[in-house]
């Protein structure tokens, strides 16, 4: 069975990097991230418009933050690495089983994380960050999520390159595919057992797509991949 290396670490510039980042940029596939992951969860970020330097505001609050509560953030990386440890052989083993033994893409897979809830992934560098404080079940789901991601993309263009070379993989129909695919396979057992209860289809623009989705899924990957592909091109195509 095919089982990369994962590394659990915290990363203040990463941290202050992303926020900066999802302030000016705040929303993605029809969800305000700004909103979502800062906001809701830092008071004093509220302050943040009125600011006159406020890339320089943001970098100071994340830097007092880890100075005052750096312990109590790596005691809870700790605290998720062990959750994932526990449960790492069954969802090996049934990320195998859907994809057919495909082996993972090689490197050192890392997860950051984060006192924000923004959940970015950085597809060549094998990484994303989690959000600490979600609940526990959030927290696998997110790593879950992540992680089949990086298997997913690189299965699609090594199998299908006729079908994906050249196209992005943060937005548009392969994007869709991608996030449908997770929405699909994360609640199908064994992999719903993993976390408790699914956490649904998450961004607003690929939820008219789902019921499809889920009721097209027979196993077979790569009909899956092929007939959901041409659906949600076929829909952007109308739109266009």
């Amino acid at each position: 069975m095919s089982m990369p290396s994962v590394v659990f670490v915290l990363d203040k510039e990463l941290d202050k990097e992303m926020a900066w980042r999802f302030y000016r940029r705040r929303r993605h596939g029809g969800v305000d991230f700004w909103k979502k992951g800062a906001a809701r969860h830092h008071e004093a970020l509220t302050k943040l418009p009125r600011q006159k330097s406020k890339r320089r505001f943001i970098e100071q609050y994340v830097s007092a933050l880890y100075g005052e509560h750096s312990h109590e953030f790596k005691k809870r990386v700790l605290a998720i690495e062990d959750m994932f440890r526990s449960r790492t052989t069954t969802f090996f083993r049934a990320t195998e089983s859907i994809f057919g033994g495909y082996p993972w893409p090689k490197g050192r897979y890392k997860v950051y994380g984060s006192i924000f809830d923004f959940g970015p992934r950085f597809l060549a560098e094998k990484s994303f960050q989690v959000f600490l404080y979600d609940r526990d079940e959030i927290v696998l789901w997110s790593i879950y999520h992540e992680m089949l991601h990086f298997i997913f993309y690189d299965y699609c263009l090594v199998r299908h390159p006729d079908i994906f070379q050249g196209r992005d993989t943060e937005s548009g129909s392969f994007w869709k595919l991608a996030e449908l695919f997770n929405a699909v396979i994360l609640q199908t057992r064994p992999f719903a057992t993993l976390f408790g209860t699914p956490a649904g289809v998450g961004y607003p623009e690929i939820a008219k797509y789902y019921a499809h989705a889920r009721r097209i899924w027979r196993g077979n990957l790569d009909n899956w991949i092929e007939n959901m592909d041409a659906v949600i091109k076929r829909d952007v195509a109308i739109q266009d």
